[in-house]
């Protein structure tokens, strides 16, 4: 199945003049979405908010490392029950994609 989302990267810019420090999400050539800034009616920090957007800009990236991860996993499962062998360096590699998609969604990359 082919993803039906804008393809990523997606990157964060703050909205000039909010105030609130509110983020608007975008692709190369398309507006993807906004997350709110900081807000005393809801409660919500800043730093929820970035959270948020950091976790939806990770999106394109962490979708393809779950694939890539449910592909090696099954494919250790057939190897286990007598199928064909698995590649460890498919695993690393899924694995790293996997871990960068994590750092991103967290903010440390």
């Amino acid at each position: 199945m082919t993803a039906k989302h804008t393809p990523g990267p997606w990157r964060l810019g703050a909205i000039v003049g909010s105030g609130d420090g509110a983020q608007q999400i975008r692709s190369e050539a398309h507006w993807i979405g906004t997350v709110a800034g900081e807000s005393p009616r809801t409660g919500k920090s800043l730093e929820e908010a970035m959270a948020n957007a950091r976790l939806i800009i990770a999106g394109p990236d962490l979708l393809p490392a779950c694939e890539r991860l449910v592909g090696a996993i099954e494919a250790l499962a057939i190897a286990d029950r007598g199928g064909p062998s698995v590649s460890w360096d498919a695993i690393d590699a899924s694995q790293d994609l996997a871990r960068a998609a994590i750092a991103k969604a967290r903010g440390e990359a």
